[in-house]
């Protein structure tokens, strides 16, 4: 289960994904369970680590089965080259953003409030290559009501900077 953090106070959350295997017509699956609070609808922000393994993910209502279409998603570059030493850390290398995960690319989705039904549990099912288990870096945020969603602004409220230049 991924706990949703407060606005403005980013929190982490690693998981062990794929090490019990869930074979599903002989593809390998995990899934990370959220749930969206009671009250009015809000918009959600969801990121998880590129660790290389995962070949398909996607947001599904869990009441209904049905998935989530229409969100926007950014892919955030890993902010730390391991091939390049720095004496000093840049501002991205100070973030909250725990290491190694500074490696990874990371996977930012934006789903709109009309989305998300209040007091429901959605899955994030992660499809895999094979079975070796993976070790992912998530975190979730439910935004005030009426909070707009624009791919810019999807890192900031996860504590990430806009994403960088290439």
């Amino acid at each position: 289960m991924l706990e949703a953090f407060v606005p403005g106070q980013p929190q982490f959350h690693t998981f062990r994904l794929n090490s019990e295997v869930v074979k599903h017509k002989g593809e390998y699956y995990s899934v990370v369970r959220l749930h969206a609070p009671a009250g009015p609808r809000r918009p959600l922000v969801l990121m998880f680590s590129d660790v290389g393994t995962v070949q398909e993910y996607e947001l599904i209502r869990k009441a209904g089965d049905s998935p989530i279409r229409g969100n926007l998603r950014v892919i955030y570059p890993r902010l730390t080259d391991p091939d390049h030493d720095e004496k000093e850390p840049t501002p991205e290398q100070t973030l909250a953003l725990p290491r190694p995960w500074d490696l990874f690319e990371l996977h930012i989705l934006g789903v709109p409030e009309k989305m998300i039904q209040p007091d429901e549990e959605y899955l994030l099912w992660f499809r895999f290559e094979d079975r070796r288990p993976a070790d992912i870096l998530c975190a979730a945020v439910f935004l005030p009501p009426g909070s707009p969603l624009a791919e810019g602004a999807l890192p900031k409220s996860l504590g990430l900077p806009e994403v960088p230049a290439r």
